[in-house]
């Protein structure tokens, strides 16, 4: 997945909230406004360890 394929799926994904994403990190299995509800929504999708990020309010670009 290209760099800029990924910031797309995140930025997708709700704000302000808990984004689950597959093992392999190539997909969004599930959300929530806590950890816990996105990691039950990720096992209802037959994937027990997501990998999880914490999504900010608002999506921006940053130069570093």
């Amino acid at each position: 997945m290209s760099p800029e394929d990924y910031a797309r799926m995140l930025a997708a994904a709700p704000a302000d909230g808990w984004i689950a994403l597959s093992e392999d990190e190539s997909r969004v299995v599930g959300s929530g406004p806590t950890m816990e509800d996105a990691v039950s929504v990720a096992a209802t999708h037959g994937v027990a360890e997501p990998v999880l990020i914490k999504s900010p309010k608002e999506w921006g670009y940053r130069v570093l």
